[in-house]
């Protein structure tokens, strides 16, 4: 081996160093393959390949593909750099799939580092250039747009006192008196204290970030042992106004929960109508500097529920409401009150009423529906979009047959289950991933179902209609659902058989008792 050939091996080899697996996954492109196909040596090929296969591929989705393949194309011309085809299609693939990085050795490539990420936001480096700058690595990591349960529409950080004069602009609320200066000078000051507060923006992405669209801003900070606090809460008015703010709301209880937090105060003073809609849908009581919600983590009795609300009324006069939800508890036959359990559920979610006579039904769906609907664990492993409003939304409906429906009817409300099955494409599924409030069940024809649930639903008519084997007059069964909570610790079949006690295969609803519930739910979020 010559010894330019040796240094560079031993250059890309760094990279398997045993310090650097904690903060880096190495991914390969499919293209790859088709370089490896060329090598005529039979042994070097199939050792090549060998290696190459256990490096995880990227995925991507070919329109974007298609879209980076042009833009690259016009950078390439305007820089009046030349790369051979197979370079150009690895490129356009860490486009497309969002990579944040793409590692080479070609110097053509590494020419034009800052081209390709001015316009695609894509970090190119050398493997050396990639260890030199680790430090960089974590800061980047952290500043990396979040996509949002899978679609186009990302959380970044700000962290710039430069943004502010863009932010301030675009979010000022002048059409309540709000003055420019006090917002910038509030702004401002978040975004200096990051040891305190946590800002971001929440973008439409386009093709390319210069494009992306501004599309609400907030900010959040944990200054009390028992409060997350929103000082910042403002999305732009457009056709995603409605779904954004209630998606964000969601966000901010379950960030809140996660946190082991058991109340959520928006302090922001210029909320518009849509947001203070949301709000107080969600049960949010007005208190002097704002609005307040109590979201328990706990999966207790009524009782004891009771006492808990009791107890944090005593920590400040604003959790007072808390002491109304208390004595609705001690209603006497409340836990048969199916109405009234499911009431105090949603107000105090992810609250749950362990003995209370709630329907609760394990139901199997296929993991193409799941990401579509509410799993965004599952919608963000294939990095393919999912549609943008109908991935945000919390209340949505799913349809199945209303035969072997596991006591599932018109008038039902209660509890749903979800066990995702088996799908060779995921990782985690065969698995109870979550947990949703059931709030109504539909009979009807498909046409007829499509037309009441179609902002709701995932399905086509032409979906239903291959449900019903293409009978129009075939009835269906629609599910309306809403505050899905993905469990932190899926439970595979065989736990699920274990804690049912009896042989399960899940491919029809399953209705299930009160302490097989509360087994299965704590099981999926420890701590409860």
């Amino acid at each position: 081996m010559q010894g330019d050939e040796a240094r560079s091996k031993a250059e890309s080899d760094s990279l398997l160093a045993d310090w650097l697996q904690p903060d880096l996954e190495l991914c390969i492109t499919n293209e790859i393959f088709k370089v490896i196909n060329t090598i005529d040596d039979t042994k070097q090929r199939n050792s090549k390949r060998q290696l190459a296969d256990t490096f995880t591929q990227l995925p991507y989705n070919q329109k974007d593909f298609e879209t980076a393949c042009r833009a690259l194309t016009k950078v390439l011309l305007s820089t009046q750099v030349t790369i051979n085809e197979s370079q150009q299609r690895q490129l356009a693939i860490a486009i497309a799939s969002d990579a944040p990085f793409f590692l080479t050795r070609n110097s053509q490539i590494l020419a034009i580092a800052d081209a390709i990420n001015e316009e695609f936001n894509l970090s190119i480096l050398s493997p050396t250039s990639l260890i030199v700058k680790l430090d960089y690595l974590h800061e980047y990591i952290n500043y990396q747009p979040v996509r949002l349960a899978g679609t186009g529409i990302t959380r970044q950080v700000v962290h710039k006192l430069d943004q502010v004069p863009f932010l301030s602009q675009r979010f000022l609320i002048a059409a309540k008196g709000e003055k420019l200066s006090d917002f910038q000078g509030r702004l401002g000051y978040i975004i200096a204290n990051t040891d305190k507060f946590n800002c971001y923006i929440i973008l439409q992405s386009k093709n390319t970030p210069k494009n992306n669209t501004p599309l609400a801003l907030i900010a959040y900070h944990t200054d009390k042992t028992h409060e997350l606090k929103v000082p910042i809460f403002r999305v732009r008015s457009g056709h995603l106004e409605e779904t954004i703010a209630r998606y964000l709301i969601f966000w901010f209880i379950s960030l809140s929960v996660s946190k082991n937090l058991p109340f959520t105060r928006i302090t922001e003073p210029y909320l518009n109508q849509t947001i203070l809609s949301a709000i107080q849908d969600d049960a949010f009581f007005k208190v002097k500097d704002g609005y307040l919600n109590a979201n328990l983590a706990v999966a207790v009795t009524a009782t004891e529920l009771s006492d808990y609300l009791t107890n944090l009324a005593n920590l400040s006069p604003d959790y007072n409401f808390c002491l109304k939800i208390a004595e609705t508890l001690k209603t006497d036959n409340l836990t048969k009150a199916v109405k009234t359990t499911i009431d105090v559920e949603r107000i105090l979610w992810p609250a749950k009423i362990i003995d209370a006579d709630l329907p609760t039904i394990i139901i199997p769906i296929q993991a193409e529906w799941a990401k579509e609907l509410f799993d965004e664990d599952l919608a963000n492993q294939l990095l393919l979009r999912s549609e943008t409003d109908l991935a945000l939304k919390r209340e949505l409906v799913y349809y199945r047959s209303h035969r072997g429906n596991g006591g599932l009817k018109p008038g039902v409300v209660g509890r749903i289950i979800w066990y995702v099955s088996y799908n060779k494409n995921y990782c985690g599924t065969g698995q109870v991933r979550a947990c949703s409030r059931l709030d109504e069940v539909v009979v009807n024809k498909p046409k007829n179902l499509h037309q009441q649930f179609r902002r709701l639903g995932v399905y086509e008519l032409e979906d239903l209609m291959k449900l019903t084997k293409n009978d129009p007059n075939k009835k269906l069964m629609a599910l309306r659902f809403s505050n899905t909570e993905l469990f932190k610790n899926p439970i595979n079949l065989a736990e699920i058989k274990e804690i049912l006690g009896k042989r399960v295969t899940v491919q029809s609803p399953l209705r299930i008792e009160q302490e097989q519930f509360t087994m299965i739910y704590r099981e999926g979020t420890p701590n409860k």
